[in-house]
């Protein structure tokens, strides 16, 4: 798949003809849970009309799409680079794709990890006209177990998340105590001025709620940015491929020895003859039975990773623990 040449996966049985459409950005770090967060929006179809999502991965191969496959909607994905950096034009073009010939009513934009808010707001807002469409609420989705961590880490760029967003959703309540998690919300709430904060558990949030809870706006006013923001330079990507069977135990021994270097991993593995999915965050792993992919591999982002070490340890695992 060449860069910004978005593979289509359509599924969608749709009517030809014009029709109003509504956008809606998810954005949020790496393994925040915005895909989850998006197969619990699509649920239901929406009573109005057909739905559509485009997903941006950073990494050269896409897992959200395969994971999307089966949905009641058309999904239009971009790999190999970031709407607001190298896939500048992509987000419009595709939009102005799915507004020829369909009624398509909402569009869902799952943001890659690495996305700077600002700037994928202002392009949306500048091409409303042209293309009429609405845009928003956009939702920025955090992890409650890692925020402090990742503000910390990311300063601005989270910062620059919640100030972007119409609603936010604190996802992962789960895993920090409930008073952990109210304490995130505050903090959280403090820089929405006034904009709603929900939070969730594995991205479970009533869609009419989350949707209707603000109305679309534009970007905040400041002149956005440009270039990498800070926290984010070095920002690259992996693909292991895993041809082999694995044991699990040996699945989860490799994610355990994963560097810090390594801020996310998702794909697909076959794990004692089960295919899986594979989503990794430091500190989290989750393996989940999924329907047999195309391709069996893992998607790795990370700043300053020795790829080459890491792809050993891969293989040396998968030699060691495959089954035969």
């Amino acid at each position: 798949m060449g860069r910004g040449s978005p593979s289509i996966l359509l599924s969608a049985d749709v009517t030809k003809g014009i029709a109003a459409m509504r956008v809606h950005l998810i954005f949020g770090f790496l393994g925040a849970g915005k895909t989850t967060l998006l197969l619990n929006l699509l649920r239901n179809p929406d009573p109005n009309g057909p739905t559509a999502v485009i997903v941006n991965e950073f990494g050269e191969a896409g897992v959200d799409g395969a994971i999307l496959r089966g949905t009641h909607v058309d999904v239009l994905e971009y790999a190999s680079g970031c709407f607001c950096c190298s896939l500048k034009g992509a987000l419009l073009d595709g939009l102005r794709e799915l507004r020829q010939g369909r009624l398509i009513v909402r569009v869902f934009v799952e943001a890659s990890g690495v996305a700077q808010a600002e700037e994928l707001i202002a392009p949306l807002a500048d091409g409303a006209g042209a293309l009429s469409f609405a845009v928003g609420p956009s939702i920025a989705v955090f992890d409650a177990a890692r925020y402090d961590h990742l503000s910390d880490m990311l300063g601005e760029f989270l910062d620059g998340q919640i100030r972007h967003a119409d609603v936010a959703l604190l996802n992962k309540i789960d895993l920090v105590p409930a008073d952990a998690a109210e304490e995130i919300r505050r903090k959280i709430a403090g820089k929405m001025s006034g904009r709603p904060v929900f939070c969730a558990v594995r991205g479970d949030v009533d869609a009419a709620f989350l949707l209707e809870a603000a109305a679309g706006r534009a970007a905040a006013g400041e002149k956005p940015g440009h270039g990498v923001p800070a926290g984010l330079d070095g920002v690259s990507s992996a693909v292991l491929a895993a041809g082999s069977d694995l044991k699990r135990r040996a699945v989860e021994g490799f994610f355990r020895r994963l560097p810090p270097s390594v801020w996310r991993a998702k794909g697909f593995l076959t794990i004692e003859g089960i295919p899986m999915l594979a989503q990794y965050v430091p500190g989290q792993l989750e393996l989940t039975p999924a329907a047999a992919p195309d391709h069996r591999q893992l998607i790795l982002i990370g700043r300053g990773m020795d790829q080459a070490a890491i792809a050993g340890n891969f293989a040396e695992t998968a030699r060691s623990f495959s089954r035969f």
